[in-house]
């Protein structure tokens, strides 16, 4: 029986099914191609041919899991009948219960016959049923244990598109030029796109019969056909991936918190501001780093620097939020944050669940999973970062004639002061229409003093966070991945080892300005040591390897055969030089020893037997070197 079932597929609109791993639903089916969204993931869209999805069901890749609503029974809703069709409800509703009433489920054919006559002139019907019907009606009408909706058609309804009205041979012609014309990034206009169907379908006909000629669709007709088009799909090839799915969202309603510390969102945010450095020049935008409490509406950690998003900057807001310096904050119970490496995704996983907490990592483009830090960053932005000097505002219209570069006046380290002295003062103690009070006020109504936040001092805080690599010192420095540390630690440690023997080296992902280092014989001794180059100071490992890879590029970019070639045309074209600009040429390239190999040639052919000219061929003979993969720079004291 299984099999039978696996064998035919039928599909309708509305059913689910488990399609491999994803949950789907039936939205539209356009022929052979079905389209199937996820009913978790909006991003979840995707189009199969019934070839394709029949052959998964019979792989048992493909299977229902819930029927479509109503199948077969959209057309007895009694709110969306017609009045045509509510009419003819009414109708056969007064024949079965007129013959019903007289006849008690038993109908002889004459009586009947004459009885319908009767009820068709009481209730104005011209043209009454025949017996065969009323037989039926009453039948049906009757095993549904009197239910009037039994009476109403069973038919499906399928919607049929236009192009399928239309010959296959113009089927293809349409479909060509949509795909042509305007499913594109570029689209033509749609009158283009008729005219273009229209030209095609007349060229067709000239070359066909006067007896098989094709009846070409009106411009109306088309132009219906064109807007019958899946908006997704037509979106998808004209906006791209993005656009397309942004314009099909949809969400729920996020379960309702019980308390404080229940969820957190963490997010970062471009702000729109130009930042300076101490004598004036022009740095760009910081990018700042917030955690809130969803319950209390409250910023309870944040960074601001010139990193850009990632997780570290994620754990150093968290690791505000939970130092006990700082008043009304704590560990949450859920954290909801921005995916970003795997090593520091796993670090941060890992140190949260040893704090007893979850962590929810969102995927890329998806604002709606955080909207409450999302609906914060507009607050910010309107109440604050747009009144400050150096403002580029949202846009360029916004901003109109405003320089935002010449009238920076801000440090980093003064936006930061502005930004905390606006939350403390401004925000956390203004009303909240979700709260009906004041942030900070409502956090002091929710909070239990039987059971206050979880806080961390800042040392344990550095325990939990600090990742640790084995390194060994050389001239008193200490690093990898080009950081490197240095203090008197390091000389101390260097000299206590054994020669094999490495030091362990703490470092935090999150600020690699300062690191610890220890002996592997005596854990317990750790030393503090700071940056060798400030460029480390308030750096993160994300950005670090963003330098990193960008140095990487601009080595590879560089192609060391250009140089050679070039360094073997100059010296050809010195050596055949002639005339005083050639000999003042072939003296330079003397003088540096550019010529050297060239001019110990010719001495030897001098001191020898005249020969023929050989012929210098660079691919031969100037062309040999190699050159080195990475160069190298020596310092010398002047």
């Amino acid at each position: 029986m299984d099999c039978e079932n696996r064998e035919n597929l039928e599909l309708n609109i509305g059913e689910h099914y488990q399609y491999r791993t994803q949950l789907y639903e039936v939205i539209a089916i356009t022929g052979q191609r079905i389209q199937l969204r996820s009913v978790h993931q909006r991003k979840n869209i995707c189009f199969q041919s019934y070839e394709t999805l029949s052959y998964a069901h019979r792989l048992g890749l493909f299977n229902k899991i819930q029927e479509a609503p109503l199948l077969a029974e959209a057309n007895k809703i009694i709110a969306g009948l017609s009045a045509k069709a509510r009419e003819r409800l009414n109708k056969r509703l007064a024949y079965v219960r007129g013959v019903l009433d007289k006849f008690k489920g038993y109908l002889p054919k004459e009586e009947t016959e004459k009885l319908v006559i009767e009820i068709g002139a009481q209730i104005g019907d011209a043209t009454p049923p025949h017996y065969t019907s009323i037989y039926l009606w009453t039948r049906t009408y009757l095993r549904a244990n009197e239910n009037p909706i039994s009476l109403l058609s069973t038919r499906i309804v399928r919607k049929k598109y236009r192009i399928q009205r239309q010959p296959e041979e113009i089927q293809e012609l349409v479909n060509y030029h949509i795909e042509l014309l305007y499913h594109s990034d570029t689209p033509a206009p749609i009158s283009h796109v008729i005219e273009a169907i229209t030209y095609s379908a007349e060229d067709l006909n000239s070359k066909r019969a006067n007896s098989s000629q094709l009846v070409i669709p009106s411009k109306s007709t088309l132009r219906r056909t064109i807007e019958e088009l899946d908006t997704f799909e037509t979106e998808l090839h004209q906006l791209g991936r993005n656009s397309a799915i942004k314009n099909q969202r949809w969400s729920k309603k996020c379960r309702k918190l019980h308390r404080l510390l229940q969820r957190a969102e963490c997010d970062t945010h471009y702000l729109d501001v130009i930042v300076v450095n101490i004598d004036g020049e022009v740095l760009g935008r910081p990018y700042l780093t917030v955690v809130l409490d969803v319950y209390s509406r409250r910023v309870i950690g944040w960074d601001i620097s010139l990193n850009p998003p990632s997780i570290e900057k994620t754990i150093r807001a968290i690791k505000m939020s939970l130092s006990s310096e700082h008043e009304r904050n704590g560990l949450a119970t859920h954290y909801i944050v921005d995916n970003g490496s795997e090593f520091v995704a796993k670090k941060l996983s890992d140190c949260l669940a040893l704090l007893g907490a979850e962590i929810t990592f969102c995927e890329p483009g998806e604002p709606n999973q955080k909207p409450f830090v999302e609906r914060w960053f507009k607050t910010l932005t309107v109440g604050l970062i747009h009144h400050i000097k150096g403002t580029t505002f949202s846009n360029i219209v916004e901003r109109g004639d405003y320089d935002s570069e010449g009238e920076a006046i801000f440090t980093l380290e003064q936006i930061r002061e502005k930004f905390k002295d606006w939350l403390d003062t401004v925000y956390h103690c203004d009303f909240h229409r979700g709260l009906n009070t004041s942030p900070d006020i409502y956090w002091d109504e929710h909070v239990t003093p039987a059971f206050p936040p979880k806080r961390y001092s800042q040392e344990d805080l550095r325990r939990i966070f600090l990742s640790m690599v084995f390194a060994t010192p050389i001239n008193g420095r200490i690093g990898f991945d080009n950081l490197q540390w240095t203090g008197s630690g390091v000389a101390y440690l260097s000299t206590l080892k054994h020669k094999e023997e490495t030091l362990m080296l703490y470092y935090d992902p999150s600020e690699l300005g300062t690191a610890w280092v220890c002996h592997p014989s005596s854990p317990d001794d750790i030393y503090s040591i700071s940056a060798v180059d400030p460029y480390q100071i308030g750096l993160t490992m994300h950005m670090h390897n963003l330098v990193m890879s960008d140095l990487k590029e601009q080595e590879k970019k560089f192609d060391y055969s250009v140089a050679r070639n070039n360094r073997v045309r100059i010296n050809i074209e010195s050596a055949n030089a002639k005339g005083k600009r050639g000999r003042r040429k072939h003296a330079q390239l003397t003088e540096d020893g550019s010529l050297n190999a060239v001019e110990h040639m010719k001495a030897r052919k001098s001191s020898k037997a005249p020969r023929p000219r050989a012929k210098l061929d660079p691919e031969k003979h100037l062309t040999k070197s190699v050159a080195p993969k990475v160069a190298q720079v020596v310092e010398v004291n002047s």
